[in-house]
């Protein structure tokens, strides 16, 4: 997958561009400027360019400069306004690819950005697998203790229910416990998760989630694709890779990607069943490598990691599921009073507030419930058995009970409602309610 820079201060123009491109093939990075862009194209994450120029000759030729000055070797690709264009052969010579009139043109811009990276491919030496010599191991007793330490420690952390504190703990005891300076974790995004556990078909990327020691600019428009590159290569082995094996050193994207992050080691993070991320890391501050124990006891480390995410990723819909029917409830026109198995209020709207209690706004309590309308509750929880249909008006708000009319239906959770025949229109209608 190519990376490609947008250049351009008009959304519509990158949204063109998006449409005209296949998504399978090219990752798309907006950028209003090139000084917004430098972190990306220092570490070399960008591909290729595209320039969208509406200037006049000074400010359109300064403006492919101070492109050229931060990427001298991409392809760059520039879009003017129809016209006559004075600085189009100065353009050239600055190392423009191409200059094309506006508009966008699928078919067009897809065969140069095909002949571009052609050429630039060719210009590149081919990568031929080879075994590197191994880095020097530093595999001392403490290390191995303060491992050992932290994987009895991960055991806890299918308690936590918070992804995002969870994540910046785990991550900074790593860091101390290894002794690295940069490790980013990337994410497949909760919201890809199914009921039945299994992923979406339409969530190809790894977003990042949490780093230490990246530049904020370089991760956050970086993402890992499963279709491709470090990501794909997890998803497909469920191993650990490393920067210097055969398998990476074969694949341009692979090593792109360890280039451009800086790192030498990705590691799966794992449920037990399916990739929920990726871990990659640096070698240690000394200048050491890791052995293979200790990556193994890393390995199972972040299996723990991976379910205490899905358990927070469960917790998390679980509380947006309970949210939306609150805000059904509460938007109902009659009044529903909800109450859970220990007599606790767990939901009471609008309009069961208007009635039970009038001029309250605070928080209602069972106790708040009138006598005999508790009484029922109280045996439906103990029963768990459906009860006669009631009638609640202002006056059971005072302490007054009337069976039958208006009904209330009382019920245990998750018991099928009582099917009632019909009755006539004058039955519906409200009745004055007597004190007894």
């Amino acid at each position: 997958m190519r990376t490609l820079l947008i250049i351009t201060r008009q959304p519509p123009f990158t949204a063109a561009v998006e449409a005209a491109l296949d998504a399978g093939h090219y990752r798309l990075i907006g950028k209003e400027d090139a000084g917004s862009a430098g972190v990306l194209l220092s570490r070399g994450a960008i591909d290729a360019i595209i320039l969208d120029l509406d200037f006049t000759d000074a400010l359109a030729i300064r403006t492919i400069e101070e492109v050229r000055a931060l990427a001298p070797g991409l392809p760059l690709i520039v879009f003017a306004p129809q016209g006559r264009r004075t600085w189009e052969e100065e353009a050239y010579i600055l190392g423009v690819t191409h200059v094309i009139e506006k508009p966008v043109r699928g078919k067009l811009l897809s065969t140069l950005m095909e002949r571009a990276f052609l050429d630039k491919d060719a210009q590149l030496p081919a990568l031929v697998p080879q075994q590197a010599p191994s880095l020097p191991v530093l595999t001392t007793l403490p290390q191995s203790r303060g491992l050992e330490t932290l994987r009895r420690f991960s055991s806890l952390l299918v308690h936590s229910l918070d992804a995002r504190e969870l994540l910046r703990a785990a991550l900074q005891q790593l860091r101390e416990a290894l002794g690295i300076n940069r490790a980013a974790v990337f994410l497949r995004k909760p919201s890809a998760l199914t009921t039945d556990g299994t992923p979406s078909s339409d969530d190809h990327w790894l977003r990042p989630a949490y780093t230490i020691g990246h530049e904020p600019g370089l991760i956050q428009e970086f993402p890992l694709s499963l279709a491709n590159g470090i990501g794909n290569y997890l998803h497909k082995h469920a191993r650990i890779l490393r920067a210097d094996a055969p398998e990476a050193r074969a694949s341009r994207e692979i090593t792109k990607e360890f280039t451009t992050l800086g790192s030498i080691i990705a590691l799966p993070i794992h449920d037990r069943e399916m990739l929920l991320g990726v871990l990659v890391i640096d070698e240690r501050i000394t200048g050491g490598g890791f052995g293979d124990e200790e990556l193994t006891q890393l390995f199972h480390w972040l299996e723990e990691l991976g379910i205490a995410l899905r358990n927070c990723w469960r917790h998390e819909q679980l509380h947006d599921t309970h949210g939306l029917i609150d805000d059904i409830l509460a938007g109902l026109g009659g009044g529903c009073i909800v109450v859970g198995s220990n007599c606790g209020v767990l939901h009471a709207n609008e309009a069961a507030m208007r009635l039970i209690s009038p001029g309250h706004t605070r928080r209602l309590d069972f106790a708040d419930i009138p006598q005999a309308l508790g009484s029922l509750i109280f045996l439906v929880i103990q029963k768990g058995e459906a009860v006669t249909p009631i009638q609640m008006g202002a006056a059971c708000a005072r302490g007054h009970f009337l069976p039958r009319q208006h009904p209330a239906v009382l019920r245990r959770q998750g018991q099928p409602p009582q099917r009632r025949a019909p009755r006539s229109r004058r039955h519906h209608r409200a009745r004055a309610c007597r004190p007894t």
